[in-house]
Parts: structure tokens; C-alpha cells; sequence
């Protein structure tokens, strides 16, 4: 009817894709939360780093407003 041949070509090609569908999906998953983690940590970043823009903006605006 069929040949066993076939069925493990079959069964083969499956557990081949399978497999590479997880591992992209794995590499995807990883490079997702990579560039996400990338993402926060710049937002972040920039955040403190206007933070104390500002801050020492402020400070010395009354710096200079107290000392005058």
C-alpha cells in the first residue's frame, strides 16, 4: 500500500521542520526580548539622563537666581 520509505522521508521532513520551527521560534523569542531589554534600558537612559538634565538645570537656574 505504502512504502516505509516514504513514511520516513515523511516522518523525517516533519521532525525537521518541527525542529527548525523551534529553533527560529526560540532564536525569534530570544532576539524579541533582546531588543526589547535594548529598548527599556535606552528609554531609561535617556530618561535619567534628561532627569538630571534638568536637574542641574533647576539648580543652577537658582543658582544663579539666588545669586543675583
Amino acid at each position: 500500500m505504502y512504502n516505509r520509505q516514504s513514511v520516513y522521508e515523511c516522518d523525517r521532513l516533519y521532525y525537521y521542520y518541527y525542529y527548525y520551527y523551534y529553533y527560529y521560534y526560540y532564536y525569534f523569542y530570544y532576539y524579541y526580548y533582546y531588543y526589547y531589554y535594548y529598548y527599556y534600558y535606552c528609554y531609561y537612559y535617556y530618561y535619567y539622563y534628561h532627569h538630571y538634565y534638568y536637574y542641574f538645570y533647576y539648580y543652577f537656574y537658582y543658582y544663579y537666581y539666588f545669586y543675583y
